[in-house]
């Protein structure tokens, strides 16, 4: 489905990550996922009118290594971008 909403995050530079869709502008957007435990998950919480970029390592909710919150929806695309630049460098 190439005009599905999340059309644009297709132009990411995963570097070997695995992109997966779930919902527009909620708790849980998308999700990229690597082979080393990494986890990008981006969503939306409503309640403070914020996008958030968490990162994880193994599932491991209890210690989130990075929390970005991203004030725009215009600026998300290139704050994920700079999330992946720097966890797989």
């Amino acid at each position: 489905m190439k005009n599905s909403w999340y059309k644009q995050y297709e132009q990411l530079s995963l570097q070997g990550g695995k992109f997966t869709p779930i919902v527009e502008d909620d708790e849980d957007m998308f999700t990229i996922t690597y082979n080393n435990g990494l986890t990008i998950d981006v969503g939306y919480i409503k309640e403070e009118n914020s996008y958030y970029i968490t990162v994880v390592y193994h599932d491991n909710w209890q210690n989130i290594i990075e929390e970005i919150p991203v004030i725009n929806k215009e600026n998300l695309l290139l704050a994920v971008q700079s999330t992946i630049n720097k966890y797989r460098k």
